[in-house]
């Protein structure tokens, strides 16, 4: 069975009552370590069908199964937990958290997995994929400090550290000069030697030709492929090995969450450490508005409180007001 397979994939946009039709009846298989290249123009549907493809959207009519799992029947709950295990993603514009370290960057999405593993297990395996890409030295470095090529080498880490079945890579070259072009695409070249599926979407024929395989889309249509191509180094072989799961930490439950949520505790606290002013001024904000809600409660007890003492001072607890006739000197003056 194809790694991924999709069958007569739709999707329509309704805009202002206007619906617009941007993949028809798409019917593709990738195999399990490909390197393909979506090709297509502006507009054409590409974008369209990696979102798909990621299980960030989903189709309006056809059928989308991953490694014989069917994602359109999928909630959107199953389908983040998808994406959190099996799948990768490279951008175009890297993504990455402006006043975050690289190393921080790459351990982002962990915070998320439930089956990440220890922190010190962790950071091993984030540095490893930094020295990987190049990036060994500058581990400390924020994204500004880095050129566009080093950035997506970041980008590119982030997206392995899960160590992914699947990689999406949306333009990664767009913004990136020739000779740094030539770089990003010779590491996925090396991924997929080592059975990491790649589908790599792109309008540029020079960028496609570093893949084994070009599916090219038009008008939301994809269109009938030649014969493969041969080139050295795109392609992974036919038996190209399965990535191995990383460590589980453990494996039990209880355990997995026990360390999801200490890793999101401490995600939280570097986030506080990393903007004081920011969280200073939010902190401040709050004990103002507490302290106003708990003064005005504080001022209407004491105004009751107030006219209760004056009530009681006339003599009387309580004031009783009955139907009847208003009367002055024993004459009667009508209803009261």
């Amino acid at each position: 069975m194809a790694f991924i397979q999709l069958r007569n994939i739709g999707k329509t946009y309704a805009l202002g009552g206007i619906e617009t039709q941007v993949l028809q009846e798409v019917t593709l298989e990738i195999g399990r370590g490909e390197f393909v290249a979506l090709m297509g123009s502006s507009g054409s549907g590409k974008t369209t069908l990696m979102n798909v493809l990621g299980c960030l959207d989903r189709p309006s009519c056809g059928r989308y199964m991953l490694d014989g799992r069917d994602v359109t029947a999928m909630s959107p709950q199953d389908r983040a937990f998808l994406r959190n295990q099996k799948l990768g993603f490279v951008f175009q514009t890297f993504n990455l958290l402006p006043r975050t370290s690289v190393l921080d960057n790459v351990l982002m999405p962990l915070a998320y997995s439930p089956s990440s593993g220890s922190r010190p297990e962790a950071r091993s395996r984030a540095e490893s994929l930094l020295r990987r890409v190049g990036l060994g030295s500058h581990l400390h470095h924020q994204p500004s400090q880095l050129s566009g090529g080093q950035q997506q080498r970041v980008a590119i880490a982030r997206a392995l550290i899960n160590e992914p079945a699947l990689l999406l890579a949306d333009e990664p070259t767009g913004n990136l000069d020739s000779r740094t072009t030539e770089e990003v695409l010779k590491i996925f070249q090396e991924l997929n030697r080592e059975g990491v599926t790649i589908l790599l979407v792109t309008h540029d024929e020079a960028v496609a030709s570093h893949a084994g395989r070009i599916v090219r889309i038009r008008d939301g249509i994809v269109e009938p492929e030649g014969p493969p191509r041969s080139r050295a180094g795109a392609a992974a072989p036919a038996d190209a090995p399965v990535p191995r799961p990383h460590s589980t930490g453990g494996g039990h439950p209880f355990l997995s969450s026990l360390l999801g949520m200490r890793r999101m505790l401490q995600t939280a606290l570097t986030g506080l450490l990393r903007n004081t002013m920011r969280a200073a001024l939010t902190t401040l904000g709050i004990v103002i508005g507490v302290a106003a809600v708990i003064t005005m409660m504080e001022i209407g007890r004491g105004s009751s409180s107030s006219i209760q003492k004056t009530i009681a001072g006339m003599g009387a607890n309580n004031l009783l007001i009955l139907p009847g006739a208003a009367a002055s000197g024993g004459a009667s003056h009508g209803s009261g």
